[in-house]
């Protein structure tokens, strides 16, 4: 039963060497035990399960080997599914509203209404170099600088009426998520160079370390292709050294 295992030099023979056995579970890093995968956009749990151990059902070890505790936030989205996610995400609009507009406590603004109605849900908030940022949801309608407004709390209470908005911003998947080079984020305000300042005059002045939020997703997305998977052949020994602790466990509670 140990023909599978590596092997060890013991009184002056060489043997199969069952100590690595305890590692089984606990040590990813053993290449006798698990070989590294990258996951591809057609890979699912369970499709992975079938390849390696001709069944399905053993997609839990999958995940539960790697950590993956929820499956469809731990597996890595595939192409549509993560361009929908992305582009979901980072659908929104930041409304800036000057210092002298805010008369009233920031947590109270929940909505947003234009003159004709128009209702928008207010999704975060921050108060921020003396200005209110309002963070939306973009809809069919649009806000934009200058324009007046009511702000509402939760129970429709008007707060505040004809508040003139500020700078409007988007912030889709494209826009700016940071400056970034060798893995170190840099400072937009650098006195040798304004970062931002270039940015906004020329895009192309900092392209080699500008970090949109696309780029970003597609970063941590693709940091979870990168697991291990445990050989076929010790699939048995796995699900063996399971049940004995599950055992044993069981017997600590009773």
């Amino acid at each position: 039963m140990y023909k599978n295992y590596p092997t060890t030099e013991y009184n002056s023979q060489t043997v199969s060497n069952i100590l690595i056995r305890t590692n089984l579970i606990n040590n990813l890093n053993n290449s006798y035990f698990f070989e590294n995968y990258t996951i591809k956009d057609s890979d699912t749990p369970e499709s992975l399960s079938k390849d390696v151990y001709d069944d399905t059902k053993y997609s839990y070890i999958i995940l539960t080997i790697n950590k993956m505790f929820n499956r469809f936030f731990d597996w890595p989205l595939p192409g549509i599914e993560f361009q929908n996610y992305v582009e979901n995400k980072y659908n929104y609009s930041s409304i800036f509203l000057a210092e002298s507009e805010i008369t009233f406590p920031l947590s109270s603004v929940n909505k947003i209404q234009k003159s004709n109605n128009s209702i928008f849900y207010v999704q975060s908030l921050d108060r921020n170099l003396n200005v209110l940022n309002l963070k939306i949801k973009i809809s069919e309608s649009s806000l934009t600088s200058g324009m007046f407004v009511t702000l509402l709390d939760k129970q429709n209470n008007i707060i505040k009426n004809n508040v003139t908005l500020g700078r409007c911003v988007y912030e889709g998947a494209n826009s700016l998520y940071n400056f970034s080079e060798n893995g170190k984020i840099l400072d937009a305000r650098n006195s040798n160079f304004n970062y931002l300042s270039a940015y906004i005059a020329s895009s192309e002045a900092v392209n080699s370390i500008i970090t949109t939020n696309y780029k970003n997703e597609e970063t941590l997305n693709n940091n979870k292709r990168n697991i291990v998977i445990l050989k076929n052949r010790f699939l048995g020994e796995y699900l063996s050294l399971n049940r004995n602790i599950l055992d044993i466990k069981a017997n600590i509670n009773e």
